[in-house]
C-alpha cells in the first residue's frame, strides 16, 4: 500500500530536553510538504533540525515549526535542543576604585530579565540576595565591596554570575598648619599640622622638596622652627 499510495517513511529521532509532533515513525506522501513541530523543555531552546539519513528538504531548518518534504525516499531527522541561558548583567559605572560616592546601575543583557544581587561575595539565587529595583549606592570611604549579580527569566537557565569589586576612597582633605605666631625673628617656635580626614597620614618636608606617600617625614607632633624654613605637607589614606 505504501508504494500504491506513493508513501515514504519519515522517522523523527527523539532528543533530550524536548519533544516533537509527530514523534517516532510516520508514513507521509512523497514529494509533499509535511508539518513538523519541536518543543523545548523549560530552560532549553530549539536550535535546529538535523538530517540523520536521506535527503529531506526543510522549508526552514532553523524554525521549530516548519515543513519537511521527502523527495527521494525515506529519511530520518532529529531536533537539537540547547541550554537556554539568560545573558549576564552589565554594571555602570564599571567596577573599580573611585574617589566619589557611586550609584551603580545594573542592566540585564536579556530583555525582560530580573536581577538579584549580593554585596557579601555570595552568589544570589531566585530566592536569595536582594531584588534589584534602584541603583546601588556605594558611599564615601567604603569597600572594597564585592557586587555579585545574576539575571533570571522564566523558562530560561539563570545567567552566570557577574562580579565586580568597588572601592570608594573619597578625597583626603588638605592638611592645615597652625597659626604662625608673630615673634622676634630670632625666637624659635613650633608648627602643628592637622587634617580633617579621619585616619589620614601626614608627611612633611622642611627642605623645600615635595612630600609624597613615600617621601618626607611622617608627622607625629609639633615641628620646631628655629630659622627660616619652608614646610610642605600632604595627607593621604
Amino acid at each position: 500500500n505504501r508504494y500504491v499510495n506513493n508513501l515514504v517513511t519519515l522517522t523523527i529521532v527523539s532528543a533530550e530536553h524536548g519533544s516533537t509532533t509527530p514523534s517516532g515513525t510516520v508514513d507521509i506522501p512523497a514529494g509533499e510538504a509535511y508539518a513538523i513541530q519541536a518543543t523545548a523543555d523549560s530552560g532549553y531552546q530549539f536550535s535546529g533540525w538535523e538530517i540523520v539519513s536521506g535527503t529531506p528538504v526543510f522549508a526552514n531548518s532553523s524554525a521549530a515549526s516548519t515543513t519537511v518534504t521527502l523527495v527521494d525516499g525515506d529519511a530520518t531527522i532529529r531536533p537539537r535542543f540547547d541550554i537556554w541561558t539568560v545573558g549576564g548583567v552589565n554594571f555602570s559605572p564599571v567596577p573599580g576604585t573611585y574617589q566619589t560616592a557611586q550609584n551603580v546601575t545594573l542592566t540585564p543583557v536579556t530583555a525582560g530579565a530580573s536581577i538579584r544581587y549580593t554585596l557579601d561575595g555570595t552568589v544570589p539565587t531566585e530566592s536569595t540576595g536582594t531584588a534589584y529595583t534602584v541603583p546601588i549606592n556605594f558611599p564615601l570611604d567604603s569597600g572594597p565591596t564585592t557586587l555579585t549579580a545574576v539575571a533570571f527569566k522564566s523558562g530560561m537557565t539563570p545567567s552566570e554570575p557577574t562580579v565586580g569589586v568597588y572601592r570608594i576612597t573619597g578625597t583626603v582633605a588638605t592638611p592645615t598648619f597652625s597659626s604662625i605666631p608673630v615673634v622676634n625673628p630670632n625666637t624659635s617656635f613650633t608648627v602643628t599640622i592637622s587634617c580633617t580626614t579621619t585616619g589620614a597620614t601626614i608627611r612633611y618636608t622642611t627642605d623645600g622638596s615635595t612630600p609624597s606617600t613615600s617621601h618626607g617625614t611622617v608627622y607625629s607632633g609639633a615641628i620646631p622652627i628655629a630659622t627660616t624654613t619652608t614646610v610642605r605637607a600632604i595627607a593621604y589614606k
